[in-house]
């Protein structure tokens, strides 16, 4: 599982060098956006059709999340 966060942390990292702006969002892009919560960081990845959440933080730390959901007009996640 260890392994498998690595992962999932370069490859964001990757596509943020890449250039992913939340300027110029085109359709079904994706965007990355990480969260400092506490012991972790949380991620949350979105499209234009769909969204995922990757580690939700520590107890307490939902509201940052959702008022970040909720500035990005995300209503519910896919995973």
């Amino acid at each position: 599982m260890k392994l498998l966060r690595k992962f999932v942390y370069i490859l964001c990292f990757a596509l943020c060098l890449a250039g992913c702006q939340t300027e110029s969002i085109s359709e079904d892009e994706l965007q990355v956006v990480f969260f400092d919560a506490g012991k972790a960081d949380a991620i949350l990845l979105y499209t234009d059709s769909s969204a995922v959440l990757i580690d939700s933080g520590v107890a307490g730390f939902g509201s940052e999340i959702l008022a970040a959901m909720k500035e990005e007009n995300i209503d519910s996640l896919d995973a």
